[in-house]
Formats: C-alpha cells, structure tokens, sequence
C-alpha cells in the first residue's frame, strides 16, 4: 500500500485496508475492513465484568450493548476493540472522501443539516 493513515493495527490506503502487524491485505478499497475480519461480538457486561480485561473495563448490564472484538483473518492479531448496539452494523474507521461520495454521504449537506455536530482538529 502506497501513502497510508494507522488507525488501531489497522493500515488504510489507496489499495484498502491491511493489518499492521503482518502487512497482508483485509479488504479492498471501498469496502469496511471490519466486515472481512473475524469477531467475536456479544453482550458486554458477560466479557468486560468478569474482571479478564482488569477492573478498569466494568460495564452496567444492559442486554442491548454488545462488545466487538475485531481480528486480523490472516495472522489473528487483535485489531480492534468496540462497543455497538444489538445489531447495529460496524462502523466504518475511514472512507476516503470519494468513496463516501460513491456510497450517498453528502458531507457538506450534513454539515449544514448540523454544524454543531461536527468535530475539527
């Protein structure tokens, strides 16, 4: 992958998405990495309360926030730790600005829909 932005150990690029411990390719570009890695998803209090992850990562019981363990399917280092509703779909990390585009995201009519809900660095 040529010119590349590390979110987590995950590498994004022109080419799609790689891990970045072992450099091999996830998904293709515009496509969400997190759809080609494996998981393993399920109610957060049942993983986080019982005191594997430290006493640091305690959650209330709610039956509808699931915790999401992303990994890489080729070397299956842990790429990514996430909180969701039930069913909720993964996010997405990064989209280049066409791709977004090509997929319906309008950013500047979302923008003027809400400004306030924007966040600049």
């Amino acid at each position: 992958m040529a010119e590349q932005m590390k979110i987590g150990n995950v590498l994004h690029g022109e080419a799609g998405s790689a891990c970045a411990s072992c450099d091999e390719s996830i998904s293709g570009p515009g496509e969400n990495w997190k759809e080609h890695a494996l998981a393993r998803r399920g109610n957060a209090a049942n993983r986080l309360n019982t005191g594997e992850f430290g006493s640091s990562y305690h959650v209330h019981d709610n039956p509808h926030v699931e915790l999401a363990e992303l990994f890489c399917p080729h070397c299956r280092e842990l790429l990514s730790v996430e909180l969701y509703l039930d069913g909720e779909p993964y996010r997405w990390d990064y989209r280049s600005l066409a791709t977004a585009q090509e997929q319906g995201y309008d950013a500047v009519k979302e923008f003027q829909q809400d400004p306030d809900a924007w966040i600049s660095f």
